[in-house]
């Protein structure tokens, strides 16, 4: 389950596989569904569903300027597959169309090696923190808050 821009990843290390509770990488670009104490929960930011898992799946659950870095590099590991959704994100002429420029000029990287191993070897927050700086720092990731909880 997850609500707003708060996205759920399933990430399987033996296929590569990442699965996510978000829409498409251009929907970054909307106004989010936010829980507040103030305002009634809206049934549109809401979504649940099921994730196909084995015992090689890890999950991990991230605010929205991480869960956008985590799918866009995903999408742009796999160039070909996802060509469209990443033209679609280009066309949005937004702050996350520039992150998204961003990372097309990386050389071929592993999605798994890459993120997901780096993210989860972030130990401390302060760990944490100075990877998080370094992705900023290299324009691949919205300045904001930044939440992850993994398992």
């Amino acid at each position: 389950m997850a609500y707003g821009d708060s996205v759920v990843f399933c990430f399987n290390r033996h296929s590569g596989l990442l699965q996510h509770s978000f829409t498409r990488l251009a929907d970054f670009n909307r106004a989010p569904y936010l829980v507040s104490c103030k305002d009634p929960l809206n049934e549109k930011g809401f979504s649940s569903g099921l994730f196909d898992i084995d015992e090689e799946c890890i999950f991990f659950v991230t605010s929205d300027a991480l869960a956008h870095y985590i799918l866009m590099m995903y999408e742009v590991s796999r160039h070909d597959e996802y060509a469209d959704e990443i033209q679609e994100a280009l066309n949005c002429h937004t702050k996350c169309s520039n992150y998204v420029q961003v990372a097309l000029t990386l050389p071929h990287f592993g999605f798994g090696c890459t993120v997901v191993d780096k993210l989860l070897r972030c130990r401390t927050s302060l760990n944490l923190r100075a990877h998080l700086q370094s992705r900023y720092s290299h324009g691949l990731l919205a300045l904001d808050d930044y939440s992850i909880a993994m398992r």
